[in-house]
């Protein structure tokens, strides 16, 4: 970076800053994490975790060789190659695309898509970007030239996802993601009373309400309108919703377009929440489906393949059924040449095959685990799927096991495994989310619990687990508040005919308990009841519930989308925070008034206290009720009128009932509050803080064009203020002077640090003023706080900061028709890494170079062209050096594990031949390699 250096000294001193080591697990859900360039040279990888990526060379597709990894936004979702050297790369918590170029290795654009980018498409004549935004249901379209927005096309489905286009391209179809299955309720009092129940000596059910089926023709009369869309087909010209699909599946994770049948192949499950009772759907609350969605005819037709068609669900536990199952299956993609379809089911850990007329073909195992035996922690988890365009090879991104599997589609076997690097996740986390994702743990297979909390959130739906046959359970001893009217302390017992209860988040439980809605679990580890009674599996020995539960524990709420980037409200908002604190708003039976805040108490809106029904009645319910949190309300939508069309048939409270927040504020009690004084305060509950600051993820781009403008100026310092406040650390992450960088931005002293001792620190006048001179060419991202360090300046937190981490570039690389000849690592070299490369990007395409090592470096040039490397005394090796068709050329270099190696340093810089450059040849940088222990 051409800019005076600033107190090095205080970069010494205060190169630790924001060094806590604090991840923050998202659990975003991944809808296309893995692709292959269309001339088969590249694989493209997700890295949600390193917040990166990656790209792969498949020089050869059986042994592929990591070329380097791209930082991008937070929590990465989704890829889409455009060309050979461009890809976009959503991120959900970010809010963001990244276009990526291949030639030059890093972001060459940010585009701002609020909220929840899903995925992303080419489709149309001029081509034109269609991006799914999954919290707005809609679709956006995107000039990929200009990355202009150009239409905005709501979806009447919840979070549209997973896109593909039609051969032609003249087509675009949007997957609903949390479609639902036209469940509602009739709310108690309108309900029939419940069944008596079967065991002996157990009292009547209280009064709740029950779950229909809308298609189910008793039930026709229910006013409810709900279409459930489960696929939207666009028009790629006009951008107009030309057709829609209906009634598809619940949980709709994946399609892929089959161009020989004009057909749309789809995996999902679909939930089985209409069935009464815990017992009756025991080891079958959802299947596991294919669907085949023809759209040739003018009206599109389904056909539905039950993966587990054959299963036999009386007998529990069944090894032959889990040796089978296919269960949760996440990604999908048609293989043309041989006639057949892939899915992948991170469930079982497998991959299926299944014909065009859907037979299944084959089982193809992940892991050496047997088929009817379970190894939760040896999980590889199944997530994306992408084929060869012209070898018969299928990649497999492996979410559980940070990895990535290849496939001989041919003879249908295992080739092998590729680690995707270091994996920053801490144990607790990594190991405990494959209990959420193993469908082995039920006694046949069947399901795991990720299939009603989808990715560690909800499913849009509610459950009836009552059982007839169950016994009664004490309430928890709490003593009674001076706030609660007389009769609220707790001295029910807890009936095991609950009725009807929303499926819960698993975000933000840390310190919520007691848990679920009655509150009858006190702590997570109680929760293990469930595997035998809900999954039919065994209890969870103590050491694996404990890793279990740590996940649980540890999963965040994404920043909420309704509030202000300085985390204050709009001014409905904060009217409607006022109420909450302030406003009595509760009326009691006795008379007592009390303020929303008053047992709302705690931060997330909770307060670890349940209450009697003659507490809780004013929001209908008949039995005790535990006080939920309020953070991630937003997440649920709103129901419109009675009678229009809905996208969700389950609303607010424990059971559902309440279409919106503010049909739930129309209830008699807040009768006094004004409506205008009601409007706020449910907008006030939709802005809730989530915990996560809504600046985290928040990109601004950093070019010569952007960084004189005062809106970026205006960005930064919002963004610094709030990283003095606590709500994030700050970092920007690109290139200076054609070399990658990495700053941490010092709340106490206001400068930026370095990512390697002499680099920095900076201030942020001199920072925009080399921006605006083409030495700087990056973005600021707002992380969570304590990620700052690794995310910023130190990716593995071992003390050594990334340009001393065996790497170190120096020098300025010379310039080619595709920007910077940048020479680096693939990774840090250490001892014993067989993966280990040299690799360069932006390199002559198809150009024969040449790369020279030696002990020393140096600072001279050669006809005009820069050496770094001291070749005096002879060079230590000379090789040759190829770029492929993009300007990528690497060179393995294995290392092996002696530990006489470490410590060994070389100096290495390419050469290519380029007639406009001085001498006819352009020089990259100089890499130092020092090898680490």
């Amino acid at each position: 970076m051409r800019i005076p250096s600033i107190l090095v000294a205080v970069c010494l001193l205060t190169a630790t800053v924001s060094s806590q080591s604090g991840f923050v697990n998202f659990e975003s859900s991944p809808v296309h994490p893995i692709q292959v360039s269309a001339d088969g040279l590249h694989l493209y990888v997700i890295d949600a975790p390193n917040a990166a990526l990656q790209v792969w060379s498949l020089q050869n597709p059986d042994q592929p060789v990591l070329l380097r990894s791209i930082p991008v936004g937070l929590e990465p979702v989704s890829l889409a190659v455009r060309n050979a050297n461009e890809v976009w790369v959503t991120e959900s918590v970010s809010d963001s695309v990244s276009v990526v170029s291949i030639s030059q290795g890093r972001v060459i654009d940010t585009i701002r898509v609020k909220d929840d980018p899903g995925d992303i498409v080419f489709a149309g004549t001029p081509e034109r970007a269609f991006i799914s935004v999954s919290g707005s249901d809609e679709v956006r379209v995107f000039d990929p030239q200009t990355r202009q927005q150009l239409a905005v096309i709501p979806i009447l489905g919840k979070e549209p996802r997973a896109l593909a286009r039609n051969a032609a391209g003249d087509k675009v179809y949007a997957l609903v993601f949390r479609s639902g299955n036209r469940t509602t309720l009739i709310p108690a009092g309108l309900a029939p009373p419940p069944p008596p129940p079967t065991r002996a000596g157990l009292p009547p059910a209280p009064p709740q309400s029950i779950i229909v089926d809308l298609d189910d023709p008793q039930w026709a009369f229910h006013p409810m309108n709900i279409p459930d869309n489960d696929l939207a087909e666009i028009d790629a010209s006009s951008f107009n919703v030309t057709r829609l699909v209906k009634s598809i599946g619940t949980i709709n994770y994946d399609l892929a377009f089959d161009a020989t049948e004009g057909a749309l192949w789809v995996v999902n499950i679909d939930s089985r929440n209409a069935i009464r009772f815990m017992p009756n759907f025991r080891a079958h609350y959802i299947d596991s489906r294919v669907v085949k969605v023809d759209m040739g005819a003018t009206q599109p037709t389904r056909r539905v393949i039950d993966l587990h068609a054959d299963f036999d669900y009386e007998t529990i536990p069944n090894a032959t059924d889990r040796a089978h199952a296919l269960a949760e299956p996440v990604a999908v993609v048609v293989d043309g040449a041989q006639g057949e379809i892939w899915i992948a089911s991170q469930g079982s850990d497998r991959l299926g095959v299944l014909s065009r007329d859907g037979n299944l073909l084959e089982r193809i195992e992940l892991t050496a685990t047997a088929p009817d035996q379970r190894d939760t922690l040896n999980m590889r988890g199944p997530r994306g799927l992408a084929l060869h365009p012209t070898q018969p090879r299928l990649y497999v991104f492996n979410r559980l096991s940070h990895s990535f599997s290849i496939v001989d589609t041919g003879n249908r076997t295992l080739i092998g495994e590729w680690s995707l690097g270091r994996d920053p996740t801490p144990a607790i986390i990594r190991d405990g989310r494959k209990y959420l994702y193993d469908a082995r743990l039920s006694g046949n297979g069947s399901g795991s619990c990720a299939a009603c909390h989808v990715d560690g959130e909800h499913d849009l739906l509610s459950w009836d687990l009552g059982d007839p046959g169950g016994k009664m359970e004490k309430v928890p001893h709490q003593d009674k508040p001076d706030f609660l009217p007389p009769g609220s302390v707790p001295d029910w017992d807890f009936h095991p005919m609950r009725g009807p209860m929303g499926t819960q988040t698993l975000r933000g439980l840390a310190g919520n308990a007691p848990y679920h809605w009655r509150g009858e679990i006190p702590g997570l580890m109680d929760i293990n009841g469930d595997f035998p009674a809900l999954m039919g599996g065994d209890l969870l020995p103590e050491a694996e519930m404990s890793l279990l539960a740590g996940f649980m524990e540890r999963i965040a709420h994404s920043p909420n989308p309704n509030q202000n980037l300085d985390r204050t409200y709009d001014a409905s908002a904060a009217r409607g925070e006022k109420t909450f604190h302030n406003t009595p708003a509760i009326l009691w039976a006795n008379g007592q008034i009390n303020k929303c805040a008053t047992c709302h108490s705690e931060p997330d809106g909770s307060s670890s206290r349940i209450f009697l029904p003659a507490a809780s009645a004013f929001i209908g319910a008949t039995q005790p009720m535990n006080t939920p949190q309020l953070r991630g309300l937003w997440r649920r939508g709103t129901t419109p009128a009675v009678g229009q069309p809905t996208k969700v048939g389950f609303g607010f409270a424990n059971d559902g009932m309440f279409p919106s927040l503010r049909a739930f504020l129309d209830l008699s009690t807040f009768n006094a509050m004004p409506t205008a004084e009601k409007d706020d305060l449910a907008h006030f509950l939709e802005s809730f803080d989530s915990g996560t600051a809504p600046i985290v993820g928040y990109r601004v781009p950093l070019t010569a064009a952007t960084a004189g403008q005062s809106a970026t100026l205006a960005a930064i310092q919002l963004m610094e203020k709030r990283a003095r406040a606590g709500d994030c650390d700050l970092v920007l992450i690109g290139a200076v002077d054609g070399l990658p960088r990495g700053l941490l931005f010092d709340p106490q002293t206001s400068l930026y640090l370095g990512d390697e001792a002499g680099f920095g620190p900076f201030n942020r006048s001199a920072i925009l003023a080399s921006a605006q001179t083409g030495h700087v060419v990056a973005a600021f991202m707002a992380v969570p706080p304590g990620e700052g360090q690794r995310l910023g300046v130190d990716r593995d937190l071992d003390g050594q900061l990334n340009g001393e981490d065996g790497l170190q570039r120096f020098g300025v690389p010379g310039v080619t028709s595709q920007g910077p000849l940048l020479l680096d690592g693939n990774r840090e070299p250490r001892l014993g890494d067989g993966g280990f490369a040299i690799t360069t990007v932006a390199a002559p395409p198809g150009a024969q170079g040449m790369l020279v090592a030696a002990l020393g470096p140096a600072t001279a040039a050669i006809a005009g062209v820069p050496l770094y490397v001291d070749v005096s005394s002879g060079p230590l090796l000379t090789v040759p050096f190829q770029a492929d068709a993009s300007g990528s050329a690497f060179d393995p270099r294995p290392i092996p594990p002696s530990p006489v190696l470490a410590g060994y340093v070389v100096y290495v810089q390419a050469f290519f031949p380029a007639a406009s450059t001085p001498g006819g040849i352009v020089a990259s940088n100089g890499l130092k390699i020092t090898i680490q222990p």
